[in-house]
C-alpha cells in the first residue's frame, strides 16, 4: 500500500506538489434536468469553473472552486494510464490527464434521488472539455 501511495505522489506531484490551480471548460453537456413533472433530455450550455488540485501529505484531492465541491482523487489505472486522476464522491466524479488537461465532468445524483419537493430534483449530466494552467501557476 505504501508504494501505491508513493507512486502516487510521484505522479501527481509534478502538477500539484502543493496546489495548482485550473481554469476549466467545457464546450457543451448532455443530461437531464426536471421539468414539471419528469426528467427531460437537456443539451447543457458552455460551462466554466475553476479547480484546484493539490497533493498534501499524499492525500490527493480536487476543488470545484465554484461548486464549493472537494473530490477525494486515485490513479486508478496507474500501470497502462499514469496521468489519468479520478476525483470522486457523493455520485460526482472528475476526471482529469494531468498531462493534456483534458477532462470529463459527471454527475448521476439527479434521477435516482427524486424528492417530493420538486425545487430539490438535480440534473444528471456530462461534460467533456479542457483546462488550462491559471497565471500563478507559471
Amino acid at each position: 500500500m505504501m508504494k501505491i501511495l508513493y507512486l502516487f505522489a510521484l505522479l501527481v506531484t509534478p502538477i500539484a506538489s502543493s496546489g495548482a490551480s485550473f481554469q476549466c471548460t467545457a464546450t457543451g453537456g448532455q443530461g437531464f434536468e426536471y421539468t414539471e413533472d419528469s426528467y427531460q433530455a437537456k443539451e447543457f450550455e458552455r460551462l466554466e469553473f475553476d479547480i484546484e488540485l493539490s497533493n498534501e501529505l499524499n492525500e490527493v484531492t480536487l476543488q470545484i472552486t465554484s461548486a464549493d465541491t472537494v473530490l477525494p482523487c486515485t490513479i486508478p489505472y496507474q500501470v497502462i494510464h499514469p496521468d489519468v486522476v479520478s476525483c470522486v464522491s457523493d455520485m460526482v466524479m472528475f476526471n482529469i490527464n494531468v498531462k493534456t488537461l483534458r477532462f470529463n465532468y459527471f454527475s448521476g445524483f439527479g434521477y435516482v434521488t427524486e424528492f417530493e419537493n420538486k425545487h430539490y430534483n438535480d440534473p444528471v449530466f456530462t461534460y467533456t472539455g479542457i483546462c488550462t494552467k491559471t497565471a500563478s501557476n507559471n
